[in-house]
């Protein structure tokens, strides 16, 4: 960025971009090379075997080159030699293989092997015109806005450094863990980090209404929603909250936005096969925890523990699905919502709903899982479901995952838009039982009204905002955000 200040408009602001597009996908890509991840679907066995085989010979041989060329005897270099011929045929044949996987296996290939889009490239796949993509790069040396439009590309250097920016979000994160009221630390840091991570594109936002977040570093825990535009004091529902200003959804980098434009809505997909709404609701062991009275779901996921029954979770999917014809909704409860149940079965819904537990590995992010009624759904296990589905909501605790440097939200969200799903709401923090229920209910009144995702899910947290009391802390509302395309 120090290049575009020193000479503007030579394209250095869309080559850190680019740059910035890399790194946010450097964790995902580092836990499929690892091997943490086999994605086994999506894909042809055959050809997947021949790619793996491709690319083990391609390393062999670039191994056996570094070797050699640390040998300085003479008579070695004809093996050499043979060595660069083999490794330009190796060379090849992975071209060949991925082109033959792109052509076939578009979703595969993106996910596999990322290629950063251009500025113009982004902007035409913007979900409206009134729609703004917000970028975000931490670094030690700087830090950088980058925001995309139907206008253009703008970039803005931040304020604070990226320790400072930790620490605030830290503050922030304070008020969040609290029923009570927000402290002075929250106020003040929730419109600190507006002023340094939104309000300097505020000129670049005039006249959009939705906003697409790629969070970089600690902005990965940061519901943008609950930043204040203004000071604040007094009762947390006269806050000025950015939830009033614009809807926002988050995706884990901008080139995701072409891996969501290739999903299909389920019932275009399958035909009368699809139905409206399915939902999971599992039972757990005898044990209760009670806070204050309200029961919470999900852990941190450090080690085996007893899990409370959530009460709030049969009645929340049982309700949501009376709003469907009897023929068009399906709900698995108790035993029946079981980790078989949902491998077994070809999931094809408008709208899939796993109301209980979620986990989360923070050693081993490939590890998070939702908790069903016979073991564990882990993020390895959904990346190879057969899935169809236009949203996936995981009503469930710290369901986000664990942030690995670079790609923000890896973990069951990436996993259920790679399954399948161009949109998932997921939780940030521990979530009280009874207010989940009934934002839930809020916003799927909403969808039923308009296609907007990240819309409804607005208005639901708004009305929850409103009615007062205890319910307008951000505690109760701000931990539900909504990943991937918001319409």
């Amino acid at each position: 960025m120090e290049l575009e200040r020193r000479q503007p408009g030579q394209g250095y602001k869309g080559k850190a971009l680019r740059a910035s597009e890399k790194g946010h996908a450097r964790g995902l890509l580092d836990l499929l090379s690892q091997g943490r991840i086999e994605l086994t679907r999506g894909i042809d066995p055959g050809l997947r075997k021949r790619e793996a085989e491709v690319n083990a010979r391609l390393s062999q041989i670039q191994n056996f080159l570094v070797e050699e060329r640390s040998d300085v005897r003479k008579e070695r270099a004809p093996y050499i030699e043979t060595l660069k011929a083999r490794l330009q045929e190796a060379a090849r044949e992975q071209r060949d293989v991925e082109a033959e996987i792109q052509a076939k296996y578009p979703l595969y290939y993106q996910l596999r092997y990322p290629s950063p889009l251009e500025p113009g490239d982004v902007q035409r796949l913007l979900p409206s015109p009134d729609s703004a993509l917000l970028e975000y790069s931490l670094g030690e040396r700087g830090s950088y806005l980058f925001v995309v439009t139907a206008e253009g590309l703008t970039s803005y250097p931040l304020s604070l450094s990226m320790e400072a920016i930790s620490t605030e979000v830290g503050r922030m994160a304070l008020g969040f863990k609290s029923a009570g009221l927000p402290p002075f630390a929250y106020r003040q840091a929730a419109h600190k980090l507006y002023q340094t991570l939104v309000a300097p594109a505020w000129k670049a936002l005039a006249g959009k209404h939705h906003l697409l977040i790629v969070p970089d570093g600690a902005l990965s825990y940061l519901p943008f929603e609950a930043l204040l535009t203004q000071p604040g004091q007094g009762d947390p529902s006269g806050l000025r909250y950015l939830l009033y200003d614009f809807s926002v959804s988050y995706i884990p980098s901008a080139s995701v936005l072409s891996s969501l434009s290739l999903q299909r809505p389920p019932i275009e997909a399958a035909g009368a096969a699809a139905l409206r709404f399915v939902a999971f609701a599992p039972d757990y062991g005898p044990a209760r925890e009670q806070a204050q009275g309200a029961s919470f779901r999900g852990g941190s996921g450090d080690g085996p523990r007893e899990l409370p029954e959530l009460a709030g979770a049969r009645e929340e999917v049982q309700e949501i699905a009376r709003r469907y014809p009897p023929n068009m909704a399906k709900v698995y409860l108790g035993a029946e919502a079981s980790k078989e149940n949902v491998e077994k079965n070809p999931l094809i819904s408008d709208r899939i709903h796993f109301a209980g537990h979620g986990l989360t590995n923070d050693e081993h992010p490939e590890d998070s899982a939702l908790v069903m009624s016979d073991g564990l759904l882990r993020v390895s296990d959904i990346f190879n479901l057969e899935l169809k589905a236009d949203l996936v909501v995981l009503s469930a605790c710290h369901t986000a995952g664990k942030q690995v440097a670079g790609e923000g939200l890896v973990g069951l969200t990436r996993a259920f838009l790679y399954a399948g799903s161009p949109s998932v709401v997921v939780t940030l923090w521990q979530v009280v039982d009874s207010s989940t229920s009934d934002l839930m209910q809020g916003f799927y009144a909403d969808l039923d009204q308009t296609r907007d995702k990240a819309e409804a899910l607005r208005q639901a947290k708004i009305r929850t905002i409103q009615r007062k009391g205890r319910l307008a802390l951000p505690y109760y509302w701000a931990p539900f955000i909504l990943v991937g395309s918001p319409r």
